[in-house]
Parts: C-alpha cells; sequence; structure tokens
C-alpha cells in the first residue's frame, strides 16, 4: 500500500469527513482534481466515450427514479460509492475510469468515495493489479476524501445487514459468504451516506447489494452494474 493510499483515508466517526462534513469544499476540490486527470486521460488517448452514452443513460434513469423520493433537505448531491470490483475494474481500465469521472462531471453533483474495508478486496490481486490499484488511489485522491474510514458503528451496521440478509438468503460457507460480507460494509457506508443525500454504489454484485439496500429501506440508494470484464 503506498503513502496515497493512507493519506487518502477519511478520519472522524461515523463515515468521517468526506461523507459528511463540509461537503461542497470537498466536492469541488474532487471536481477541480477529476477536470485536471481528464486532461491527462485524454493526453493518453483516453476519453470514455467507449462506455459513457450507456453509463449517462443509466445514470438519468436512477436519478429519474429516485427524484420523488428525495425529502426536501436531501438537496440534489449525489455520491458514486466503489464497491472492490469497480475499484479493480477502474484501475484496470483507463477508458472506463474516463467515464465515470465525466458523468461526476456533467451528469451529477457529488464525490467518488470508497469504503476503505473493501480494499482488502482490491489488493487480493497479483503485485501488477495492486500497482494499478495505487495508481488510482494516487491519481484520484486528496487529502482525506475518498477513503470512508471504518468504525465499529459502521461494522456493527455491516453486521446486523450481514446477519439479516442471511436469514432471507441462506448460503454455503466460502466465497458468497465473502462477497455478502464485503457488499454488508459497502452498503452499511451507503445507508449512512444517504441520511443526506442520494447514493450510486458501483458494483458487479448487484444481487447481494440490491438484498441488502431492500433490508435498509433507503429508495435513494442505486446500484450501477459494472459489465464482466470480456465485455468491456
Amino acid at each position: 500500500m503506498t503513502d496515497a493510499t493512507r493519506d487518502a483515508e477519511v478520519p472522524g466517526v461515523g463515515l468521517g469527513g468526506a461523507g459528511l462534513d463540509d461537503g461542497e469544499e470537498l466536492i469541488d476540490a474532487q471536481r477541480a482534481r477529476f477536470a485536471r486527470l481528464l486532461e491527462k486521460l485524454a493526453g493518453e488517448g483516453f476519453d470514455g466515450a467507449e462506455h459513457l452514452a450507456e453509463l449517462e443513460a443509466r445514470v438519468a434513469t436512477w436519478a429519474k427514479a429516485i427524484e420523488g423520493s428525495r425529502s426536501a433537505s436531501e438537496g440534489s448531491r449525489s455520491d458514486l460509492l466503489l464497491d472492490g470490483a469497480a475499484v479493480s475494474a477502474l484501475a484496470a481500465d483507463r477508458e472506463l475510469l474516463a467515464a465515470y469521472l465525466r458523468v461526476l462531471e456533467e451528469s451529477l453533483y457529488g464525490m467518488l468515495l470508497i469504503p476503505s474495508f473493501i480494499m482488502i478486496e482490491a489488493y487480493t490481486a497479483p503485485p501488477d493489479e495492486r500497482a494499478l490499484v495505487d495508481r488510482l488511489i494516487e491519481e484520484i485522491s486528496g487529502k482525506e476524501d475518498v477513503l470512508i474510514a471504518l468504525t465499529n458503528e459502521s461494522a456493527m451496521r455491516a453486521g446486523e445487514l450481514r446477519h439479516k440478509a442471511l436469514a432471507r438468503s441462506p448460503r454455503e460457507k466460502g466465497s458468497r459468504l465473502n462477497n455478502l460480507t464485503n457488499c454488508a460494509f459497502v452498503v452499511s457506508a451507503a445507508e449512512e451516506l444517504s441520511d443526506t443525500h442520494s447514493v450510486m454504489i458501483v458494483t458487479d454484485n448487484p444481487d447481494d447489494i440490491n438484498l441488502l439496500i431492500e433490508i435498509t429501506g433507503r429508495t435513494n440508494i442505486g446500484v450501477d452494474v459494472l459489465a464482466p470484464a470480456n465485455s468491456r
């Protein structure tokens, strides 16, 4: 893990500053940083066009679906929350990264966030793939505005969600159970963020994520499903 990965983590109680405090200032700082990164990606030949139209259509559909459920105090902020598979995908695919950054620039007003716990999934990879994850974190991160720190409260809520999901959908031990654990942490983070604004989770595991979202009862948490790697 690089120093940039450590420095990107959000400190504090619950979700920390990136999720709940000084939102506009952090969003504006991210947008300026991402604009510079988009220029860099364009210079490398990646403009996101390969994925952009389809991604914008999915985001527009989601935004329309949640519009009626926004509370009067919620405002128009909408964050993108990445799970481990999404981190790995954006790290490996510069064209896909450019597309998501363009959506944040042009179609959403919000932040790009990563629950710190899921970095274990992104780092379960050979050294060359871990190096790509390090590059991504270094490129997208400022000081304390990307990685959401894991706290006792979020861990306990993730355990509660996982227990309820297992009661609804029993499963064998092994990889599926591990996947549910990771998803529970992601949805726990999304649930806390959704107290004040909408959140879209980017994942390759919509079944478990949607089950957990259903358990929360939140209508302002959406899911964007990554295409299989061999079709991107």
